[in-house]
């Protein structure tokens, strides 16, 4: 730590923020805070590469945030043209139901890649605002490139929608600025809040991957 390089540019940052797709009301996330993993893996052919997600609406003309992947096999002198990792359908209506929140990155043991990530895709016009928590994963090996969305695969870690509306409201209905994942090995500990019965920040734990 006694002496830095110069910043380097990973990509980006074009939040808009998040809001309830019904009322406009705000829903405070992580929109301006990256996360960034790094494969510790040993003498692999990846050891070495750093990852970063962000929220960015770039991806559909600048109404509704997703989720940005990046990556840099050099560490952190250059990095890949983003992509957008989550897996919220595109069909979903109204736009706000197609936003995604609060990214975290993890490296799992055998170079396994994992994103998690909120999203609205099954709110319906109903008197909630329905939100899931997902993970994605991809392996990326000489034949299978994690620059591809379509390599990457989905697990949804709710088992039913919540309402984002319960949750504490606090510049926005907000469940924290960041959520936990790590890894055990190769199988991956999501860690995440979100209102349940009468508590409107519970905590859960699920293993994926």
């Amino acid at each position: 730590g006694s002496t830095w390089s110069g910043p380097y540019d990973v990509g980006r940052l074009r939040t808009i923020g998040n809001f309830d797709p019904e009322t406009g009301d705000p829903v405070r996330t992580g929109d301006i805070i990256p996360d960034i993993a790094v494969d510790s893996t040993a003498a692999t052919p990846t050891t070495g590469r750093l990852y970063a997600v962000w929220q960015d609406a770039g991806f559909n003309g600048g109404q509704a945030d997703a989720i940005a992947f990046s990556q840099s096999l050099d560490g952190g002198l250059h990095w890949s043209t983003p992509i957008k990792v989550n897996k919220t359908p595109a069909t979903a209506t109204p736009i706000g139901n197609q936003q995604a929140f609060t990214a975290s990155v993890d490296v799992s043991a055998d170079g396994t890649i994992a994103v998690t990530y909120y999203d609205f895709r099954n709110n319906t016009s109903a008197a909630s605002l329905l939100t899931d928590y997902f993970f994605v994963h991809c392996h990326p090996t000489p034949a299978t490139s994690c620059l591809d969305p379509a390599n990457w695969a989905e697990q949804q870690l709710t088992t039913a929608s919540f309402d984002m509306r319960q949750a504490p409201f606090a510049g926005g209905f907000f469940t924290g600025d960041y959520e936990g994942l790590a890894n055990a090995g190769t199988a991956f500990t999501p860690f995440f809040s979100q209102p349940h019965g009468s508590d409107p920040a519970s905590v859960f734990f699920r293993s994926a991957g």
